[in-house]
């Protein structure tokens, strides 16, 4: 049986250069995310992300902490739900993509027509009374 040199043996007792495995830093996207939902629905996000994405409610909590993010499938059941327009938003902030100016466009103008049939109706039942 061989011994381990006394070089190796201060190695294996030493720290990492920098941290790796479950102390690796936490990546800091959702943070935007967190931020936009937050000014939509100030009121018990933890929970509604935890019924969005089935997790529980503590692990949501860790995510609004900062201290983890939700993995791929989180993320997918999230932009699946209600809320899925304000994660998008909030995750494509600031690219400069073709696709996703065609989709901000389209969107902005979905908006319009919808304001302007509900601004028709309006006309129509505000004139039926006279």
């Amino acid at each position: 049986m061989t011994r381990p040199s006394p070089t190796g043996a201060k190695l294996s007792k030493t720290g990492a250069d920098h941290s790796i495995g479950k102390y690796r830093s936490i990546d800091r996207w959702f943070s935007r995310v967190v931020d936009a939902l937050r000014r939509e629905h100030p009121a018990k996000l933890a929970q509604l992300l935890a019924d969005y994405t089935h997790r529980d409610k503590r692990v949501c909590e860790l995510w609004l902490a900062g201290a983890q993010s939700p993995n791929g499938a989180a993320l997918a059941s999230l932009i699946r739900s209600p809320i899925g327009r304000i994660v998008l938003d909030a995750i494509t902030a600031g690219a400069e993509a073709e696709w996703i100016a065609r989709d901000r466009k389209a969107r902005r103008l979905l908006t319009i027509h919808e304001r302007e049939a509900e601004l028709r109706r309006e006309k129509e039942q505000a004139l039926e009374g006279i």
